[in-house]
């Protein structure tokens, strides 16, 4: 059997000692019952080892059975308003402050098919803000 995962690492955003909570609190909210998919998210565990790239970090991974669950996912509702919420508080940069701004940079992180940069929206208060940026792997694997 193969199962399709996409394991995301978030670092949260500096700014606000509570974004690691809150990533993980609107996962749970917005995630957690999407059919055909299962949800596994948590804060990182701290190590001393200097090759841990994930102090700090969330890390969410969200296995699929099937490609028609991991479609159903990516189009499934909650997962937008998920995103719109993490993303809370960042633009592309040079875009004005609009709710334009906003929708754009949602739908580039949402694509991931530009090469774009982004920044703070600093009219945004930083307790309002979670993500500080994130890396995102998807990958097939075979259980035995």
């Amino acid at each position: 059997m193969s199962i399709i995962s996409q394991t995301v690492l978030y670092r949260p955003y500096a700014g606000n000692p509570d974004a690691a909570d809150g990533i993980v609190a609107l996962a749970e909210k917005y995630l957690k019952n999407n059919p055909g998919t299962e949800l596994r998210v948590g804060k990182a565990i701290l190590s001393s080892r200097t090759v841990v790239i994930s102090n700090g970090a969330v890390i969410k991974t969200t296995p699929w059975k099937s490609e028609s669950n991991q479609t159903h996912y990516f189009n499934h509702p909650q997962l937008k308003q998920y995103v719109e919420e993490v993303l809370h508080g960042w633009k592309l940069k040079g875009d004005p402050h609009t709710s334009e701004s906003a929708e754009a940079f949602i739908s580039h992180i949402l694509r991931g098919t530009e090469n774009l940069e982004w920044e703070r929206n600093q009219s945004i208060p930083d307790a309002e803000v979670l993500w500080g940026s994130e890396a995102i792997i998807l990958y097939e694997w075979n259980i035995l």
